[in-house]
């Protein structure tokens, strides 16, 4: 069940939206006039702005945000990879921790994806090198044929 926001909790998150839509439109404006060292300053602060005024995340949320399971979730708590917010009931995890791991995991995912494909090449060389060898066309060609040699 959602909990229920208080007047002041609204107010707060109201203004901390006002705020990011006023460096937004002054990032765009930065943008526009070829500003770019302004608009990426302006976007920066954005960016510190959500991490410290958005509301801490649920273990099924930061489980759907980073594509783990809430068992993960758990143990990465455990582990302190995420920030918890003390005393929270539900457990909750820090906006700014589930996007500082969020980043290193699309990090390593990235490089997962890398690896695999380096993997590949190098059995495609491998694969190319031990058809070079007299003979492994030939045989390869006889095998689906269907004329084998039994041994």
């Amino acid at each position: 069940m959602m909990d229920v926001m208080t007047k002041r909790e609204h107010r707060a998150l109201v203004a901390s939206f006002v705020t990011l839509d006023d460096t937004i439109t002054r990032a765009r404006h930065a943008l526009s006039n070829g500003e770019i060292a302004v608009a990426e300053r302006e976007l920066e602060q954005a960016k510190e702005r959500v991490g410290s005024d958005a509301p801490a995340l649920t273990v099924p949320e930061v489980a759907e945000e980073l594509g783990v399971s809430r068992p993960t979730v758990r143990s990465w708590i455990a582990k302190g990879l995420l920030d918890v917010v003390a005393d929270s009931s539900p457990r909750r995890a820090t906006f700014s921790s589930v996007r500082l791991l969020k980043e290193r995991l699309s990090r390593l995912r990235a490089l997962a994806k890398d690896e695999r494909r380096f993997s590949q090449l190098l059995r495609e060389a491998a694969d190319q090198r031990a058809l070079a060898q007299p003979g492994a066309r030939e045989g390869l060609q006889d095998a689906l044929a269907g004329d084998t040699v039994d041994l």
